[in-house]
């Protein structure tokens, strides 16, 4: 059961409670706490007795806990491809296709809304990327304004500019997405 506040901000989700802090930023899912960098990026993650640090060049994640990234060059902060030892390849968009670590391939299957389709164990999740945005606990994927909920298919807070969110966001104009 999802409950959701005036705000559109997810509040429930089953036994699982979402605070926010005054940047419209998730502080609290269930035992999990989070911190947050000026800018707006994610500065630390902590529950079940562990922190995990980010640190950021820009839009760039370039450090999580001991794991160092390499980035391709881009404007949207670029898209991870060497994660400590382990090469990463991505699609166009900068989703983890597979990960090569110590001399295997081991490729990620996940639907087209993000979800991860086999079971990723907790070093993988360092690794796992869905348009080139991290996978943190209790948070979903993490983007600059707000967090996609691959479960969910969608945003965990309504758009920061107020674009209308939904499940067909054609409707305003009429259009059709499903004729052509």
């Amino acid at each position: 059961m999802h409950k959701y506040d005036a705000a559109g901000r997810l509040t429930r989700e089953g036994a699982t409670s979402y605070s926010y802090n005054f940047w419209n930023k998730v502080a609290k899912a269930g035992s999990e706490s989070y911190s947050y960098f000026a800018s707006g990026q994610i500065a630390q993650a902590a529950g079940d007795g562990k922190k995990e640090n980010f640190t950021w060049d820009g839009l760039a994640l370039i450090r999580r806990d001991k794991t160092n990234y390499m980035n391709e060059p881009y404007i949207t902060g670029g898209n991870p491809v060497l994660a400590g030892s382990s090469v990463l390849f991505n699609d166009l968009l900068g989703s983890s296709l597979g990960i090569k670590s110590n001399g295997k391939f081991n490729p990620i299957s996940r639907t087209a809304f993000g979800s991860v389709r086999q079971a990723a164990d907790n070093e993988n999740a360092k690794t796992d990327f869905f348009t080139g945005k991290p996978h943190i606990k209790g948070l979903g994927y993490a983007f600059l304004f707000r967090n996609y909920r691959p479960k969910l298919g969608k945003w965990q807070t309504t758009d920061p500019i107020g674009y209308p969110d939904g499940w067909n966001n054609l409707a305003y104009g009429n259009n059709h997405g499903n004729r052509l």
